[in-house]
C-alpha cells in the first residue's frame, strides 16, 4: 500500500511518498541519498536514490527519508520556476 501526497505554495511542489512496508533501516536513513548505499545486495547498487538526490538538490529542491507509522516516508521539495 503506498500513498502519494502532492501540494504546492508559494513558489514550492511538495511531493509526500509513503508505503506500509518495514521502514527505512538507521543506515538507510543517514546514508540513502548522499552515498551509494543499499540493503539489496548483491541486486542493488545503492545509486538510484543518489542520483535522484543529486538531480533534486541541483535544482535547488531537497529529499529527505523517514519513518512514519511502521512505514517509510520519503519527501520531495523542488522549487517551481517563475515565469514572466
Amino acid at each position: 500500500d503506498v500513498e502519494l501526497i502532492c501540494s504546492w505554495a508559494r513558489g514550492t511542489v511538495k511531493l509526500e511518498v509513503r508505503d506500509r512496508g518495514c521502514g527505512p533501516s538507521g543506515n538507510a536513513l543517514r546514508l540513502a541519498g548522499h552515498e551509494p548505499y543499499t540493503e539489496k545486495a548483491p541486486h542493488g547498487l545503492g545509486l538510484g536514490l543518489l542520483l535522484a538526490n543529486a538531480a533534486i538538490e541541483r535544482i535547488g529542491g531537497t529529499l529527505t527519508l523517514d519513518t512514519a507509522g511502521g512505514g517509510g516516508l520519503t519527501r520531495v521539495t523542488l522549487p517551481i520556476a517563475q515565469t514572466a
